[in-house]
């Protein structure tokens, strides 16, 4: 059996290779469920499922009038693949979308093989195919909804074609800045890598070369960003003169390290000691292969400035310079790092990709808030419901795409008490949520005993637990809160209850930048309160719940 698994690899390594990264991504396919980051689902498929909510492919819209702006085209994409397979199940709709991820990704396993074959030779190519294909983060990256990652291909491609040393075909000139636009649209900062070589191209070759390029990127930008734009928004280059502006005014709410934090990620990220010899490499390809390393570099630079600083942001030229840094490694005659390029130090470099492999692509990340919306959307009695994060301050936000349904989420926080909360719905007449989710168990007894206080029951509890992974990160970094939600049907033993005043309801929905507040008037007048009694719908009960109750996979009955 081994043997004829060696006779196959050799005769057909890049077929091999691909079929290995295939099944690494088909098991993150099956297994890793939730998302890496908020940007990869709530800024993609929540603002997908948002457009759906008009009724018409023809008319897509969005009813959050302060989203945070991305590009539209990686969200048009999943709009026509949510209107394609309406009525299956979010979480298999969610597995469809992971697996044709999975597929996409193995286009830059393929295309990295074949430049590497022309650029460094055959067995440097086998070497760069499987760092693509297997890398211990790439299985797992290739199947999240991330633009940092999925516009990596026709980039790529674009910088290879371009950097050919080949005659170049004038069609293929304008294909070159199509995938460059393409690019450009799923991710804006692709274009400091794919403009700084055309700048070097336009330095290095007649004008008119270059002019095709640019005209092939000005096709697809017409069609991305303007026409696009334009059937969505109304207005021509609405997202990036939206993310531009929000960008320049709000960085410094975001994480903002140092000026070498990304150089110290790059450093580990290799795996010790390869990650300093790869980053070795990659310096020493700056002044032989510098068509390549100038645009990652600008890209490095430009990232290491700007305050915004997430370590996503640098995964759109981490393959690239894992291929590049391990290539000039390994070439390397220096004497001291030749001690490293033997086969016995290549092993350890494997073996320990493959241990660090294996968690990830059996590892769901964040998996709480979608077994919460798919435990109501299995449900199916929920149109709102009420989240209490008292705990905590600010409020979290759930994706609705898991929930089926355009429906709405209250907040009890810190600023809100339970009284004064349910005290505005009963005035504003507003319809009361059927489930409460709790975040955490802190003063568990005093926070379920509020609503005890008003008559309000709780019952058919469900717990749910983020996964081992997300535990494990909390621990290690304290910033990152560990998510325990409690699940509670609520029923209503009489009228909604009155208090002394009524407070503010805060509505969200489920992006960040939602952040709509209906305010009641407050008033402590025992007229005012006696008229809101009177308008009170009277009789408004929601019927006690049936004892059967609902789990998801990861949900725990309590």
């Amino acid at each position: 059996m081994i043997s004829k698994v060696r006779k196959y690899y050799n005769l057909h390594p890049l077929r091999f290779i691909l079929l290995v990264g295939l099944f690494f991504r088909l098991l993150a396919s099956f297994f890793s469920r939730g998302y890496a980051f908020t940007d990869d689902h709530f800024f993609v498929m929540e603002e997908a499922f948002q457009w759906m909510q008009s009724g018409d492919f023809l008319n897509p819209s969005s009813y959050d009038p302060l989203r945070l702006a991305h590009g539209s085209l990686y969200t048009l994409i999943h709009f026509g693949f949510l209107n394609i397979t309406q009525g299956i199940p979010p979480n298999l709709q969610m597995f469809l979308i992971r697996l044709l991820h999975a597929v996409y990704s193995l286009l830059l396993v393929k295309w990295v093989f074949q430049w590497a074959k022309q650029k460094y030779g055959f067995k440097l190519a086998i070497h760069s195919a499987w760092i693509i294909s297997i890398f211990f983060l790439f299985p797992y990256l290739s199947v999240r909804n991330l633009v940092e990652f999925v516009s990596i291909p026709p980039l790529f491609w674009g910088m290879w074609k371009l950097n050919s040393n080949q005659d170049i075909k004038p069609i293929t000139l304008m294909l070159i800045g199509l995938m460059f636009s393409i690019a450009f649209g799923l991710r804006f900062q692709t274009i400091l890598v794919s403009g700084t070589a055309g700048i070097m191209f336009l330095l290095l070759n007649p004008l008119r070369k270059s002019l095709l390029v640019f005209i092939g990127f000005l096709f697809g930008f017409t069609i991305i960003n303007v026409a696009l734009e334009i059937w969505v928004w109304g207005e021509p280059l609405h997202e990036l003169i939206e993310y531009v502006s929000y960008n320049s005014k709000n960085s410094h709410l975001y994480p903002n390290g140092p000026w070498y934090q990304y150089i110290f990620l790059l450093l580990g990220i290799g795996l010790l000691p390869f990650g300093p010899l790869i980053f070795f490499g990659f310096l020493k390809s700056l002044r032989i292969d510098w068509k390549w390393s100038i645009p990652i570099l600008v890209f490095i630079v430009f990232h290491s400035l700007y305050p915004n600083k997430q370590e996503r942001f640098i995964f759109t030229i981490l393959p690239l310079f894992l291929v590049i840094g391990w290539a000039e490694f390994l070439m390397s005659s220096n004497k001291f790092l030749q001690k490293f390029q033997t086969k016995k130090w290549q092993k350890a470099f494997w073996l320990t990709n493959l241990i660090l492999i294996f968690p990830l692509v059996f590892t769901s990340t964040k998996p709480g808030k979608m077994d919460v919306m798919l435990t109501l959307y299995k449900n199916g009695d929920a149109n709102k419901i009420l989240v209490e994060n008292s705990q905590r301050q600010g409020r979290e936000y759930f994706p609705l795409f898991y929930w089926g349904k355009k429906g709405k989420i209250d907040h009890i926080t810190q600023e809100l008490s339970t009284s004064d909360y349910f005290d505005s719905i009963r005035i504003l007449k507003r319809q009361p949520p059927e489930y409460v989710v709790f975040l955490d168990t802190n003063n568990w007894a005093e926070r379920k005993n509020n609503f005890k206080e008003l008559g309000i029951g709780l019952s058919d509890s469900i717990r749910i637990y983020d996964s081992w992974i997300d535990h494990l990160i909390s621990g290690i970094n304290p910033i990152i809160k560990k998510n325990i939600w409690t699940i509670f049907r609520l029923y209503y033993k009489a009228y909604l209850p009155a208090s002394a005043s009524a407070a503010t309801i805060e509505t969200t929905t489920t992006t960040e930048a939602s952040k709509a507040i209906t305010a009641a008037p407050k008033t402590t007048s025992s007229s005012a309160m006696a008229a809101a009694k009177s308008t009170e719908e009277k009789g408004r009960v929601i019927n006690s719940p049936s004892s059967n109750s609902t789990s998801t996979a990861s949900a725990e009955k309590y």
